[in-house]
């Protein structure tokens, strides 16, 4: 926490219309006035286009460029104007991943909220599969809910 008592609030964003959903939620549960909301997507080390499912090895710079512009973009159009509307303090943070495993995004996440001292860390649970998994959470956040030193709330979506 910071030292006039203002939070940071770290939205981990993977899709898009999910963080959205948390990010509502957020704003409306959790911020208080002058809290920063810190938006943190990893880029996988081996990543395809954001949101698409595509996988593929690029070592080009310039494709690391164009994508980590791509999802800065998304964000700030879906995610850091909403919150900058209610006066929140948005800020982006894109870290491109060691790994493409949920371990290695996880840490991220992890070392990410230890370093800005982050109050909470929220995050869309990601259930994949039936109606019948829908109590499951994904890898990512599991290892979130595991290593973390912040406190980590999970959002299951509509």
């Amino acid at each position: 926490m910071s030292k006039l008592g203002h939070r940071t609030l770290l939205v981990a964003v993977d899709q898009p219309e999910g963080s959205v959903l948390v990010l509502d939620w957020t704003l409306k549960h959790i911020y208080r006035e002058g809290d920063t909301v810190l938006f943190l997507h990893v880029l996988p080390a081996s990543q395809g286009r954001p949101g698409r499912g595509s996988s593929f090895h690029s070592s080009d710079p310039h494709h690391e460029e164009l994508l980590t512009e791509n999802v800065r973009s998304t964000m700030q159009d879906r995610l850091v104007e909403h919150a900058a509307s209610v006066g929140a303090h948005p800020q982006v943070s894109i870290v491109k991943g060691e790994g493409g495993d949920a371990d290695s995004i996880g840490d991220i996440i992890c070392r990410k909220a230890e370093e800005t001292q982050a109050a909470l860390v929220v995050m869309a649970a990601h259930t994949k599969g039936s109606p019948q998994e829908r109590h499951a959470v994904g890898a990512v956040t599991r290892y979130c809910t595991r290593h973390c030193t912040s406190t980590v709330l999970v959002m299951q979506q509509p």
